[in-house]
């Protein structure tokens, strides 16, 4: 490839979408769909970031005026507006019984913004969430069951954002476009061919005014995509309404975007159709094989990219295959056991902050958490780690000689991941003598988190008080004279997550030392980490003695040494599970030894941890014989091992 942007567009990147005239002719979703499940359209606006979003809700016609629609936020290929392919697939969803959500981008069709036409994930990402979160507040929307439908390129958008939000409850991909570094470099011409796009994107940036080029083409060969067979075609994508500009201070953003790493974030059932003929069929198997059992790939035969978009037969299977993963992924959440679960949740959470057991307190909270008490405080609602709200609520609940919290008519709404719950609220605080009451009612957003769950949002509507808030300072005051346990520990925790902080313990460029390039050591400890990375078995049974002693400080389930390859490997699979990854700051070696530092952190599972490690290897005759492993802070990796379980 010769790196050109209208050459790549044709033949890699296929980002056409449907156009509307087409997209609302009953041929489009083939014979046996029903038109006259389709309620309308709504137009819709909400704000990101400052900016006014326009959208288009399309509505499913219902009988029931207090139905909660499943919705779903569906959005298209890069440079597209919400009139071409995700208007096909939202009305198509909506005749499913789908809500379905497509909007503008800030800066693309109705939506107004300083900056226009810019291909910017970080950007559009934040509207996706905005979107999301606009359709949960909505009364008519199940706030337990929206999911994300990503067309091309938003696909990667989509999957970060169901990496991100709780909210999303279950996510498909159509024609996924989803490129990390390697894939770039193949599709744009190389390491040339992309630092040349990126170095044009940056004096883009730089000029005073905006750099647009014309998006799509057949006679304008500098067009981003020169004779792209839909999006210069009037009967398909080059609809009124598309704006078929590109800005070209795009290039940086857009190429270094990762869409492969939302892969190890995602919990939610996903997704992806796609073809061998369509764009980058790697980047999905890529995917899938990070995914692992969340994903499911369904391939379609002899279906180009184009075609994705507007074509009647692929339109109609991919829409059935969407509509029936939401149904499923929808169905299988609401079921008694998780209304119990969930209520129990809520009902230990007033009986462990009246006893002031914060340690167990945090666990029934998500890592990231927002509490809202502006309606008695007033101020911003915003979110907050787990740990400084238990070390928040922990310098002051203790001061109290009595505080007693008492929940009554809850009421639950669970998804397969995602829940909502409200209950009535009546909270007593007393000290030396004065009193204080508040009444009102409690609103919960709860996340499904390894099989338990978390409460992950907290909103307290006030309705009334008695007493005096003067109790509140006066608990501070005699909590202060004698810190909880809880703050205590907090504290020696903070200092270990300061100096592990990667932000001090940047990651160079090469972390090999120097001298070492060549050490026949260091290059068996470097075949370890490939093989580990690949699961490759067989090439780890290459390099480590059969008879290795591989250590584990600490005193938790995963502690000691791991005595023989079985049991090493063995070590390994857990740390997958856990979704270990490393970046490494410094390899060094000699004749016996290689030691490896590097930052650690895991991805998966209920609790996190993220500390520098030191590695030592001691190599015998060719082979890793025994490895010892130091943690950055053994009481902070000792708390994360304890929390996993023991076979």
């Amino acid at each position: 490839m010769t790196g050109r942007p209208g050459v790549i567009a044709l033949f890699l990147m296929g980002v056409a979408v449907g156009g509307l005239m087409l997209a609302l002719t009953p041929a489009v979703f083939g014979a046996g769909t029903s038109q006259k499940a389709f309620q309308g359209i709504e137009k819709v606006a909400f704000t990101s970031h400052g900016s006014t979003i326009k959208g288009n809700l399309y509505l499913p016609a219902t009988d029931e005026p207090e139905k909660k629609y499943p919705a779903v936020v569906v959005t298209g290929a890069w440079t597209t507006v919400k009139e071409q392919m995700p208007a096909t697939y939202a009305k198509a969803l909506s005749e499913k019984g789908y809500a379905a959500l497509t909007f503008d981008f800030r800066g693309w069709g109705e939506t107004v913004d300083d900056i226009k036409y810019l291909e910017n994930p970080d950007r559009k990402i934040e509207d996706i969430l905005t979107a999301v979160a606009y359709l949960s507040d909505r009364p008519d929307i199940d706030a337990t069951r929206i999911a994300g439908l990503g067309i091309c390129a938003s696909s990667g958008y989509m999957a970060q954002a169901a990496a991100t939000s709780p909210k999303i409850s279950a996510l498909a991909m159509v024609a996924p476009w989803l490129h990390d570094a390697a894939i770039v470099r193949q599709v744009y011409g190389g390491e040339e061919g992309v630092n040349r796009l990126i170095a044009m994107g940056k004096r883009a940036e730089a000029s005073s005014d905006p750099v647009l080029i014309e998006a799509a083409s057949n006679t304008n060969e500098k067009s981003l995509m020169y004779k792209a067979p839909y999006y210069t075609e009037k009967d398909r994508g080059l609809i009124s309404e598309y704006d078929n500009l590109f800005n070209v201070a795009s290039w940086q953003g857009w190429l270094t975007f990762d869409a492969q790493q939302a892969a190890d974030h995602i919990r939610v059932p996903t997704l992806l159709v796609h073809s061998e003929e369509a764009a980058i069929p790697q980047g999905v198997k890529a995917f899938e094989m990070r995914m692992g059992n969340t994903a499911r790939v369904v391939w379609l035969d002899q279906v180009t990219q184009f075609d994705f978009y507007d074509r009647p037969e692929p339109v109609t299977r991919s829409v059935s295959l969407v509509s029936d993963h939401f149904k499923e992924t929808f169905e299988s959440g609401n079921q008694p056991s998780d209304i119990a679960m969930i209520k129990t949740a809520l009902e230990a959470m007033a009986v462990l902050a009246d006893q002031n057991r914060f340690a167990a307190l945090e666990e029934i909270f998500a890592d990231q958490v927002t509490v809202d008490y502006t309606s008695l405080f007033g101020g911003t609602a915003a979110p907050i780690g787990v740990k400084k709200l238990m070390a928040q609520w922990a310098s002051f609940l203790p001061g109290f000689e009595v505080t007693r919290h008492n929940l009554s008519n809850i009421k639950v709404s669970a998804g397969r991941t995602f829940a909502v719950a409200s209950a009535d609220i009546r909270a007593e605080h007393y000290v030396e003598g004065l009193f204080w009451e508040i009444t009102g009612a409690y609103d919960y957003e709860l996340v499904r988190d390894n099989g338990a769950w978390k409460i992950a949002g907290l909103t307290l509507n006030y309705k009334k008080e008695s007493g005096t808030r003067d109790v509140l300072a006066l608990a501070g005051k005699r909590a202060a004279q004698h810190p909880d346990s809880y703050t205590i520990n907090a504290s020696k925790t903070k200092d270990a997550v300061t100096i592990n902080t990667p932000s001090i313990w940047a990651k160079p460029a090469n972390p090999v030392a120097p001298g070492s390039e060549d050490n026949e050591n260091l290059k068996l400890v470097m075949k370890m980490f490939d093989a580990y990375s690949k699961g490759d078995t067989e090439v780890l049974r290459q390099v480590v003695a059969e008879d290795i002693e591989w250590y584990i400080p600490g005193r938790h389930p995963m502690s000691g040494i791991k005595r023989g390859i079985d049991e090493l490997i063995a070590f390994f699979e857990e740390l997958k599970v856990l979704g270990f990854k490393a970046e490494v700051m410094i390899l060094a070696a000699n004749e016996n030894y290689v030691i490896d530092a590097h930052r650690g952190w895991n991805t998966k599972g209920n609790k996190q941890v993220d500390l520098n490690w030191i590695l030592l290897y001691q190599i015998v005759d060719g082979k890793i014989k025994r490895v010892q492993n130091f943690s950055g802070d053994i009481y902070t990796s000792d708390n994360f091992f304890n929390y996993i379980p023991a076979d």
